[in-house]
């Protein structure tokens, strides 16, 4: 099979392009309170158990609509990639957290300092070696 049409069957679950579009649109209008305040405060209960492939799967799906995000003119920032797969993921029956990290960044000419931030989803007690230092989770443990 050529790899376009391999491709195009890959993405071709109308479905999920929906529900990530849904999600997409539910962020945005939580902008102003935060992204992660549209985030299911539980997992969704899913019909089996979550796979590999499913989990891969859900991430280059969103991969797509966020890629067609940025070229459409929208900023890219990882907040809203991670509040979108947090989401999307959770949704799906897969226990998904945001993970806030902050550090002092260069030494910036008019005040000698500033912070810098970064956002990323871990799944299930995964956690990612960043350059960032780990400062929260969202949902944290107890929810």
């Amino acid at each position: 099979m050529p790899p376009l049409l391999r491709k195009l069957r890959y993405y071709a679950d109308v479905s999920l392009h929906l529900r990530i579009l849904v999600d997409m649109a539910a962020i945005s209008l939580h902008r102003h309170k935060g992204y992660h305040s549209a985030l299911p405060a539980s997992v969704f209960p899913h019909r089996g158990a979550a796979n590999p492939s499913h989990l891969t799967r859900l991430r280059r799906y969103c991969s797509l609509w966020l890629s067609i995000r940025t070229r459409l003119g929208f900023p890219d920032r990882c907040y809203f990639r991670s509040a979108l797969l947090c989401r999307v993921l959770r949704r799906s029956g897969i226990d998904a957290r945001l993970n806030f990290g902050t550090m002092k960044g260069e030494v910036a000419e008019d005040d000698g300092w500033h912070l810098t931030g970064h956002c990323w989803v871990s799944c299930g007690t995964e956690m990612f070696e960043t350059e960032y230092p780990f400062v929260i989770q969202y949902p944290s443990e107890g929810t």
